[in-house]
């Protein structure tokens, strides 16, 4: 007789509850995570604050039977950034990437592979959003993704590429290898003639920015894009971007070059707002080599007037002035236009009575000014509005801290190109004041060295006071200056001397005559300019110094 099989029928019942049990907890949890997605992927931002903090609640539960994956997370982390004006976002921000974190640090290769080159594009964009402040898991999140991100970048498709160019470019990371790749990339597996105009153009952009705007990425954009002036579907921004990068960072390109002449004649600027024509023309301020047709100038001195003036950025306002006064200089026919186009602008300026320009549009549109001035009542008008005290505090103070020596310098010496320096009185004795005191803690950088030049040309009158602390600025950084920064400073040494009591050259004066003329010997004669010389000269004349050597030298370079 067989055995009989006692059942305990009490555990047996238990053992089927506890099963039953936990299948309905599994089916409750993934009905929870479905629910979770369907709130992400809807198009309101309080449903994806709720689905944020459904998740975060979620991970903050002990033996929660919930498993939200590492690809919800990232859902949830790229919504998150979204709701920049919910109390809630910086702490949802921190748990889930510090939960993001922690599964990339535990390497679950399961997890972590179900992260799609898509995703991580994404994730990418949401870290970029972020911003440069983010809290600290955040910033961890970023670290650890970075070999995950080399690995998927040659898999990614344009929207993707374009993603992580922008968040690299917007956090400034030297992630130069990554900039790299995805440049090679776009080029040899993507091919720029599949990419939208709108995802190239701020691919195109981020790159630059970056300094990834090699010869051979410059070159094809430059071509490709030259195929697409005049087609239907390309929007102002993207040629905007696009010309302003290249402009930028590649104006010597013979493609890009190129590429401007093309826009110059072809490109419909009809839909084009004041701020994207302030964009092309800044890049044309760059390619030189490339002349602007007259009726870009025409169309921008129709759009520009007191309403759409302050549809355009400041900056932008000012870039525009800086680019128009760019053309007139080096512009190989008339420069009339474009100076016509400064002066309508400088007026528009005045009589909307646009302020808040920051030190550096101040500068350029002063700079622009001074080109266009023809002396008239408008010029001194335009520079009143500029440097009233609405417009920037005139006071040691306010230069010192707000202003780079260059933009300073710029409107002091574009003052003196109007003939206007006397009748600034407070900028010009607020700016003696920075100089005279501050100037020994000025780096000799290639920009500050030709502010101190264009300071001294402009400031020698106001006598030895301020002169010689550029004299001893320069004698201490002699081994960075140019022979055109030397032999301006020294022709304004000379003018002030001329026009001072002094019966001979202060110390410092012949110290750096002396010093002036070791370098000289080590000099190529090549790096001195006709005008160079013929400073020194009239310097060294008035100065009543006797260098024998160094007059001899300069007649040789004289001589050609």
């Amino acid at each position: 007789m067989a055995p009989r099989c006692l059942i305990d029928w009490e555990s047996f019942g238990m053992h089927v509850g506890r099963l039953l049990s936990c299948a309905v907890a599994n089916e409750v949890a993934s009905r929870q995570v479905k629910d979770l997605r369907r709130l992400l992927s809807s198009g309101s931002r309080g449903n994806w604050v709720q689905a944020c903090t459904a998740i975060v609640d979620i991970l903050n539960t002990p033996g929660s039977l919930v498993r939200v994956e590492f690809t919800l997370l990232a859902a949830a982390l790229i919504k998150c950034v979204k709701v920049p004006k919910d109390p809630r976002q910086l702490s949802l921000l921190a748990t889930l990437s510090e939960s993001m974190a922690q599964r990339l640090e535990e390497g679950d290769p399961i997890d972590v592979s179900m992260l799609s080159p898509k995703r991580i594009g994404e994730t990418m964009r949401a870290i970029g959003v972020a911003g440069r402040s983010p809290p600290t898991a955040v910033a961890r999140l970023r670290d650890l993704l970075r070999p995950h991100l080399l690995a998927t970048i040659p898999d990614m498709g344009p929207l993707q590429l374009r993603h992580v160019a922008w968040a690299i470019n917007k956090l400034s990371l030297p992630w130069h290898a990554e900039i790299n790749m995805a440049i090679n990339t776009m080029l040899d597996r993507v091919g720029l003639a599949s990419v939208g105009s709108d995802e190239l153009a701020t691919f195109v952009w981020a790159v630059s920015r970056m300094g990834g705007c090699n010869q051979r990425f410059a070159s094809a954009v430059a071509v490709d894009w030259a195929g697409r002036v005049g087609l239907p579907g390309v929007s102002p921004e993207a040629h905007a971007l696009v010309l302003s990068s290249l402009g930028a960072t590649a104006k010597n390109q013979l493609e890009v070059v190129r590429l401007f002449d093309v826009c110059s004649s072809e490109l419909d600027l009809d839909n084009f707002k004041t701020s994207e024509l302030a964009s092309v023309l800044w890049a044309f301020g760059h390619v030189t080599a490339s002349t602007l047709d007259p009726r870009i100038w025409k169309i921008c001195i129709a759009k520009f007037d007191e309403s759409t003036i302050r549809q355009c950025p400041l900056h932008s306002i000012g870039n525009a002035f800086w680019a128009a006064g760019s053309v007139a200089q080096s512009s190989k026919s008339d420069s009339h236009l474009p100076l016509a186009f400064v002066r309508h602008l400088a007026e528009l300026i005045v009589s909307s009575g646009l302020d808040g320009f920051t030190s550096g549009a101040i500068s350029s549109i002063a700079w622009a000014v001074a080109l266009a001035s023809d002396g008239g009542p408008w010029v001194e008008r335009v520079f009143r509005h500029l440097l009233s005290s609405d417009q920037c505090p005139i006071e040691k103070g306010c230069l010192a801290e707000a202003w780079k020596p260059l933009e300073m310098a710029t409107v002091l010496s574009s003052l003196t190109e109007a003939k206007l320096l006397d009748a600034f009185p407070a900028f010009t004795r607020a700016a003696t004041e920075v100089v005279v005191h501050d100037i020994g803690t000025w780096r000799p950088t290639a920009h500050n060295i030709l502010a101190v030049s264009q300071i001294s040309n402009a400031l020698w009158s106001t006598g030895q006071g301020t002169m010689l602390p550029i004299v001893d600025w320069a004698m201490a950084n002699a081994d960075a200056l140019t022979p055109q920064s030397e032999s301006r400073i020294l022709w304004a040494t000379a003018r002030m001397f001329e026009s001072s009591a002094l019966r001979e050259p202060p110390a410092s004066v012949v110290a750096f005559v002396s010093g002036l003329a070791d370098r000289y010997r080590s000099r190529d004669g090549h790096q001195y300019q006709q005008q160079d010389v013929a400073l020194l000269v009239w310097a060294l004349g008035t100065l009543r110094l006797s260098h024998y050597e160094l007059e001899e030298r300069c007649c040789v370079l004289a001589r050609g």
